[in-house]
């Protein structure tokens, strides 16, 4: 399923979506995910995805990003060799050299991690990969970072990968909820995260995902799919306000 970020969560739904829809609103997920209308990514989700392609499919670098060159552009002729670049780039993201250079330097501490070189060595390993399941009378979609007969692991980069800290940043990007989702989808007993420092020596933690917060997020990933289901059947019936934003009466918080 070549077309994944194509396909409308109405199809078939997938975490991105279920999660707004439940920490944010309905009217938010459905305009975002089916409508488009997402906003552009942030310094931190750019560095993200390079990061993840530079570890886990580094081949495709040289085709989706491009390194800008050294170039003063307050010359004319500096401006007219920028245009040339540009234009050559294509449909290919341009970054600057600092940027690929601290992303190479991040992605090479992943992949010298023991754990993942251990990873790397499972004939059953695949890397990204979409898998397609239905829950709860709902078809649901998944982009895995890596799976195996085993285990789904997922790479989150972040500031702080100490204990306490990334428990927290479990709870607040429902870290949790995806996880289990994935794990449940797919049908394998484990699933990992592998955390990695985005700023200083880029240190790497590993964290396997106990069965509370599996079981944590079993619950939100199960409540989300109800609320969804509700809106998924409002809208088949063109109801207007099938995916609704905020409360219109005060909330108590």
């Amino acid at each position: 399923m070549d077309n994944y970020y194509n396909i409308s969560p109405l199809e078939r739904a997938n975490w991105s979506f279920l999660k707004m829809g439940l920490q944010k609103s309905w009217r938010h997920a459905y305009n975002a995910y089916v409508l488009g209308m997402q906003p552009s990514p942030t310094p931190a989700m750019r560095r993200g995805s390079l990061v993840h392609l530079l570890t886990l499919e580094p081949h495709k670098f040289s085709s989706e990003y491009v390194v800008a060159p050294d170039i003063n552009r307050r010359t004319k002729p500096g401006r007219e060799e920028w245009d040339r670049f540009v234009q050559q780039a294509g449909k290919r993201q341009i970054i600057k050299q600092d940027d690929y250079d601290e992303a190479v330097a991040i992605a090479a501490n992943v992949c010298h991690h023991t754990f993942f070189a251990q990873l790397s060595l499972d004939p059953t390993l695949q890397r990204e990969k979409t898998v397609v399941w239905d829950m709860l009378g709902v078809p649901c979609r998944g982009r895995m970072d890596m799976i195996t007969e085993s285990a789904v692991v997922d790479l989150k980069t972040c500031a702080d990968a100490s204990p306490e800290q990334f428990r927290r940043s479990i709870y607040r990007y429902g870290y949790h909820g995806q996880m289990a989702f994935y794990r449940d989808g797919v049908g394998v007993d484990d699933a990992y995260i592998i955390a990695v420092e985005t700023g200083g020596s880029h240190e790497v933690a590993i964290y396997k995902m106990s069965g509370t917060l599996l079981s944590e997020g079993r619950d939100m990933y199960r409540r989300a799919l109800d609320e969804f289901k509700g809106c998924a059947t409002l809208h088949d019936t063109l109801q207007e306000d099938a995916f609704p934003s905020y409360s219109q009466e005060p909330v108590i918080i």
